[in-house]
């Protein structure tokens, strides 16, 4: 199953990513300077990678699981 991305913003005014991968529930992630190509592109052929190493390194054991990392 795939990973729905999807950019917006947090209440603070900051861009996050969205990762959904359902059953679970949903995380994001603040893109300014953790994922800089989907920061100034938003959600392009770069999202995944970007997400799956900044998880991979950063990312909670929840969020590791989810992923399957």
């Amino acid at each position: 199953m795939r990973a729905i991305l999807t950019t917006g913003l947090d209440t603070n005014g900051n861009k996050v990513c969205k990762v959904k991968l359902p059953p679970a529930r949903a995380f994001s992630i603040q893109t300014n300077g953790n994922l800089p190509q989907t920061h100034r592109n938003g959600v392009c052929e770069a999202t995944a990678g970007e997400v799956q190493a900044y998880v991979k390194e950063f990312g909670t054991p929840r969020q590791r699981a989810v992923l399957g990392l």
